[in-house]
Order: structure tokens, then sequence, then C-alpha cells
């Protein structure tokens, strides 16, 4: 059943649930507040279908203890899982911002420097879940948080992998999800790296531009064209791209796995060799309102929420403050460093 979401509810004795979230077919997002800790975290309660098969609690409890052995700046983090009666649930780190879809809407697309930035820490954080042995497998705009300050948040880690790999035509399976498909997950073949690195490809080519590379009216359509039609260059679709970053696309969107960078550290290299001029100091993003990005799975009902998180992640360390709407990010120069917390 659904967990009552008053201010009394509470989980394992320790998670006060504050506010739910978002809603949606695997689950409730709430935010809440870890008593033991005294901070804000979000809990994720898995709905009844998924908590009633045995199977898969099984599998989510290991993906979830996976993913929460991930430690990096970039990658949003998990730090519990439990059970309280018949309610099972993950704690995660709450995380202010607005997701790169909002972002991007809110946009129409983003500069060069500030595509580049994005991408560069979503292969900082790829690289060092694939040393770990963990494929995200479903890289796409609503699984990357992008803090004020700049930070990127990758977040989900695990929940593909528990979920499995869906078919195409199966009910439920999204076009958001099948827009960034790599060829052989499209294939039903097991997702790889490589298969990661040609999502954040296709993630690059909708910064860029503002558009995914291919559409069509049903998820098998999209998929058939990841298939089959080579992913263009974003700078044939709009002007101002830097030939180094339609080369880091094209490399990163190869049909065949052989033909992609070898690893996340080596596009992250790419990327940022291709050194885009930076946008000026005084330049912010502005956004749409940074509340109510959070996501529960396919069909989640977005919500009100004071702040920003996805269905495995969500604050962090600017104590869960909503963002400032008028700004999101300004991309750090080159030889500054990472983008400060």
């Amino acid at each position: 059943m659904p967990v009552d979401s008053s201010p009394a509810a509470r989980l394992a004795q320790r998670y006060t649930l504050q506010q739910r979230l978002a809603v949606g077919g695997m689950g409730e997002v709430h935010l809440a507040l870890d008593e033991r800790l005294g901070r804000q975290v979000a809990v994720k309660v898995l709905a009844p279908g998924f908590a009633g098969s045995p199977d898969f609690v099984e599998r989510f409890r290991r993906e979830a203890l996976t993913a929460a052995g991930l430690s990096h700046p970039n990658i949003a983090q998990v730090y519990d899982y439990g059970v309280d009666g018949s309610t099972h649930f993950i704690v995660m780190e709450y995380v202010t911002g607005s997701d790169l879809a909002r972002l991007i809407r809110a946009r129409g697309r983003l500069s060069p420097a500030e595509a580049a930035h994005v991408a560069g820490q979503v292969c900082d954080a790829l690289a060092v879940a694939h040393r770990a042995g963990v494929v995200h497998r479903d890289i796409k705009p609503g699984n990357v948080i992008v803090r004020p300050d700049g930070t990127v948040k990758v977040t989900d880690f695990g929940i593909a992998q528990a979920l499995g790999q869906a078919s195409l035509t199966d009910t439920g399976t999204v076009m958001g999800t099948a827009a960034y498909v790599a060829p052989e997950q499209a294939r039903g073949q097991a997702a790889s790296p490589a298969s990661d690195l040609y999502s954040l490809g296709i993630l690059l080519f909708q910064m860029l531009t503002g558009s995914v590379p291919f559409e069509g009216d049903a998820p098998v359509a999209i998929a058939m064209r990841h298939l089959t039609e080579p992913v263009p260059a974003p700078g044939s679709r709009v002007a101002g791209v830097p030939p180094s970053l339609d080369e880091v696309v094209i490399r990163a969107t190869a049909k065949a796995v052989g033909d992609r960078y070898p690893d996340a550290d080596a596009m992250g290299a790419a990327l940022r060799r291709s050194d885009p001029a930076p946008a000026p100091a005084t330049q912010a993003l502005p956004v749409a309102d940074p509340t109510s990005v959070l996501r529960a799975g396919a069909g989640t009902a977005m919500m009100p929420g004071p702040g920003a998180a996805t269905a495995f992640g969500a604050a962090g360390a600017n104590g869960g403050q909503t963002a400032d709407p008028r700004t999101a990010f300004v991309p750090a120069p080159r030889d500054a460093g990472p983008a400060p917390y």
C-alpha cells in the first residue's frame, strides 16, 4: 500500500516522511528527515507491485548496495536500504538544482562550453562506476541534475539493472529511454560501459542542439533509427558548435562498440581537449522552477517539492535549500578545477 505521507509517518524508527515529492509506477519519493543524523534525505518507497516480488526485491537490494558503494562528487549518493513491515525503501542524497531535461526545456540548448562542462562531469561519474563494475544503462536528461553552482549529479545507478532490460515493446517503456538507447541495447544485448558512452553522446548532441537526433511515433521506431542511421554532427543542425565537439559526438555514438571511446576517462579527456571558450563569469542559466524535478519511474506524476532529485538521487551540500530559479550554473574556466561546493 502507499506509504502515509503525513508528518507522523516514520520508517525504521529513523526516517520521518515530511512530504511526498513524486509518485510513479515504481514507487513514491518522499522528502524525509533522518532523525539520527539530523539531515534531509530523499526516501524512495517501492510500489506494492514490486515489493510483492521476492525476486525483484532481492535484485533491487543487491543493486542498491552496489550503488551505495559508489562515492564521487558527481554521483548522487545512496545512504541506506531498509524494510519496515512490508515496506521496502531506499534512502538517498537529497540534491537541489534542476534536472537537465528541465534545463534544456527552459534554455532550448546550452552553449558549447556549458554542454562540455556537464558532459565532462558525467564522464567522471561514469568512469568511477565502470571501474566498480557498474553500468548505468539509462543515461538521459532526467537522470542528470545540475546544481546552481554547476556541479552535476548523476542519479539512478542500479535502478535500470534492478528493473531488467525491458523490451522496447513492453508497456511502460518510455520515449525518453528509447531516444538514448545504444544500438546493442536496442538489439536486446547486454549493456556495457560503451553503451553508457553512446547514451552520453546522444545527451551531448541534445545539449548542443536542443533536440535528440532521432524521433518517432513509438519507442521501437526510435530504436530502429539508432540501429540503422548514423547520428549527425551537431554542427549540421545548429551553428556555432566547435568541430572538436562534433567529433566527440560522432565517436561516442559510433554503431560499433569498438569504434567508440575505450572508456569514460578517454571521452572526458576528449571533452577537455575540445576546450570551447568558457562562458563569461557573469553569465548564468535561467531555469524553470527548480522544484518538482523528481522522477519515480515510468509514468511519474510530477509534484511540487523543495528541491531537485530523481528516483535514485536527491540534497546536497547546500542543505536542501531551493535553488534560485533565475540561475542554474556558470561553467568553471578550464584551468579552475571542478566547480566549487
